[in-house]
């Protein structure tokens, strides 16, 4: 398992991207959260086997029908705790 910290920047607020990051988590088996910045980002916490993990950012790269994902940013972390599931915040 591995765990990363992701902010996605572009046209990725008010475009349902949050609701694609959480269809994407669910069919990759990845938990953790999705959540809006106040400076227009999207944050997401995300915990996973590699492979899947790197099916996932692969998906929210590319982003959805409506967003337009400029860069992408991971960073590696230590999870503290495990959280089950993947939600809105």
């Amino acid at each position: 398992m591995i765990s990363i910290e992701i902010v996605v920047s572009g046209k990725v607020q008010g475009v349902w991207f949050r609701r694609f990051v959480l269809k994407q988590a669910l069919k990759h088996k990845i938990s953790g959260y999705v959540e809006n910045s106040d400076n227009r980002d999207v944050f997401i916490k995300a915990s996973g086997s590699e492979t899947d993990m790197n099916h996932f950012i692969k998906q929210v790269s590319k982003g959805n029908l409506f967003s337009r994902v400029k860069n992408i940013q991971t960073f590696t972390t230590l999870e503290d705790k495990e959280i089950k599931g993947f939600f809105i915040r």
